[in-house]
């Protein structure tokens, strides 16, 4: 019996061995050269280069409506320019804002519209605070105003009459002025944007203090802040942008729309426009009557992908 299982077993190997020697001699040799090197120094400093993505993503809607061009991007919004396309007759995921028509560009005079009045009480004053000194009524010195024009952005844009407009960019004149002659009458030419909620109800004559930029420095205190004597002081907007489809503005502190001083973006219906005034009595204050105004629309079209684009 052993002899038997031995022979099983010599038998199995040598099957084992006849095809392992088989399949080696079966194999083809390919001599390959290498050059190895010893690093003796990092020289990656010595070159220009880039970290890549290994992938990035793919839009396919992006990829055909993503399009513009320098003179496309006005007031930092890109509209679809610099390449020609083949219009869907059916709506569809690739539709692109098409370069705006400009209705209005011009400085305009405000008086020259109208708009409701915000608020129920009639009587108002406007403030303007430009010394952090404290006044003998406790109140810091200003100059004000009972005469100043006050609407409703909304209600004013809607008097312009450009319904075809999707945008509007309002900028005042002139940035607030740094210094103030406390002797005489003051005039801002700025026209002035703030929120409804700004205003405070006293005694039924709607009121506001807007502080200059300058106090508010000179106090080391946010914007918004209430004074020693209980007074609310607000650092008004200089300019604002409009987005009539979304119906929301977004403003800014200085009059040119500058990035750096936005603050903040709110709905159309909670913004108010104080422009004008009279300097009629002593020591008070009259604000800018005129704004640059642009007013821009533009229509929505679709491209029909299987025609692709092509650059213009």
């Amino acid at each position: 019996m052993q002899a038997g299982k031995l022979g099983v077993v010599v038998i199995m190997l040598a099957l084992v061995g006849t095809i392992l020697l088989s399949w080696t001699l079966s194999m083809d040799v390919n001599e390959v050269e290498v050059t190895k090197y010893n690093p003796l120094a990092d020289m990656t400093g010595e070159f220009d280069r880039e970290q890549t993505p290994e992938y990035v993503k793919y839009n396919p809607s992006t990829n055909y409506t993503g399009y513009y061009t320098d003179t496309s991007v006005i007031g930092g919004v890109k509209y679809f320019d610099g390449v020609s396309f083949t219009d869907s007759s059916t709506p569809n995921n690739f539709r692109v804002k098409a370069n705006p028509t400009v209705y209005l560009d011009s400085s305009i005079t405000l008086s020259d519209y109208s708009g409701d009045y915000p608020f129920d009480d009639e009587d108002y004053t406007v403030s303007y605070v430009y010394s952090s000194t404290e006044a003998s009524n406790g109140i810091k010195n200003s100059k004000s105003s009972t005469s100043s024009v006050i609407v409703s952005l909304q209600s004013y844009l809607a008097d312009m009459n450009l319904s075809a407009a999707h945008s509007f960019k309002i900028c005042s004149n002139a940035n607030l002025p740094s210094t103030v002659d406390s002797s005489s009458n003051l005039q801002i030419d700025a026209a002035i944007l703030c929120q409804k909620s700004m205003w405070v109800n006293s005694s039924s004559r709607m009121s506001i203090n807007f502080i200059s930029p300058a106090r508010l420095a000179e106090e080391n205190v946010p914007n918004g802040y209430t004074g020693p004597s209980g007074v609310h002081f607000v650092l008004p907007w200089l300019s604002a942008v409009v987005d009539m489809d979304s119906l929301q503005v977004t403003v800014y502190y200085d009059k040119d729309c500058s990035q750096d001083q936005m603050a903040g973006t709110y709905p159309l219906s909670d913004i108010v426009l104080v422009y004008g005034g009279s300097q009629s009595l002593s020591y008070n204050v009259e604000f800018g009557s005129s704004a640059d105004v642009i007013a821009m629309g533009y229509t929505y079209a679709y491209i029909d992908p299987s025609q692709g684009v092509e650059l213009s």
